[in-house]
């Protein structure tokens, strides 16, 4: 939030730098698509860990463009 004498100015800046610290792509250079290097798949093509984490961050980003 900035202000000055007789405007209020909210935006999502801190929102968007705590995405990016719990994400851990504070410090990360630009990619077109980020995959994380350690990636393991099973047989079928499918990611061995958990979803929820990227679940939860494409929930937080939708969120973000629809506030």
């Amino acid at each position: 939030m900035t202000t000055t004498n007789k405007e209020l100015f909210l935006n999502q800046q801190k929102y968007i730098a705590d995405l990016l610290q719990d994400s851990g792509l504070l410090h990360t250079k630009l990619a077109a698509t980020p995959l994380d290097s350690k990636l393991k798949l099973d047989s079928d093509g499918e990611a061995i860990d958990s979803l929820s984490y990227y679940q939860k961050l494409v929930g937080k980003l939708i969120y973000l463009t629809i506030t």
